[in-house]
């Protein structure tokens, strides 16, 4: 099992990416949004105090196996490939896999703030209805 701490700047902001790697392949990931760029004193005392909150999260997080693409048959023109390998090289990113299990982490957390807000409308809904039928009942008590 390696582990590794990567951070890095993705345009607007510095994110630090803790990835797991274990035997089999699977990867395990957690992020943290640092905003603006974190000296290395700040990064060290925010590992001593938040590291293990990272760890635990990442452990947490399912494991994601990274999928191996298939390249087309057809050769791409050299300058083609140069630009792209150019791109690429460009953006320091953390492993594909470890943006793969942020993600599915990210969807899960986006389902479940989707039905506790479901949840929470029908109760209000269910609370005005209850307020307006008992104001209808205590209006009309003497008829």
């Amino acid at each position: 099992m390696k582990s590794a701490f990567t951070l890095f700047f993705d345009g607007s902001r510095w994110v630090g990416v803790y990835e797991v790697h274990y035997a089999d392949g699977t990867v395990q990931a957690a992020q943290h949004i640092f905003g603006i760029e974190p000296t290395d004193a700040q990064l060290w005392q925010w590992m001593v105090n938040h590291g293990v909150e990272l760890i635990a999260r990442a452990h947490d997080a399912p494991r994601i196996s990274p999928h191996v693409r298939e390249r087309s048959k057809r050769a791409l023109n050299p300058k083609k490939l140069a630009r792209i390998a150019a791109k690429e090289a460009a953006t320091p990113r953390a492993s594909t896999a470890a943006q793969e299990a942020l993600a599915d982490v990210r969807d899960e957390l986006k389902c479940r703030a989707k039905t506790k807000r479901s949840r929470r409308r029908q109760e209000q809904a269910e609370q005005r209805y209850q307020k307006r039928t008992a104001k209808r009942k205590q209006k009309h008590r003497g008829r």
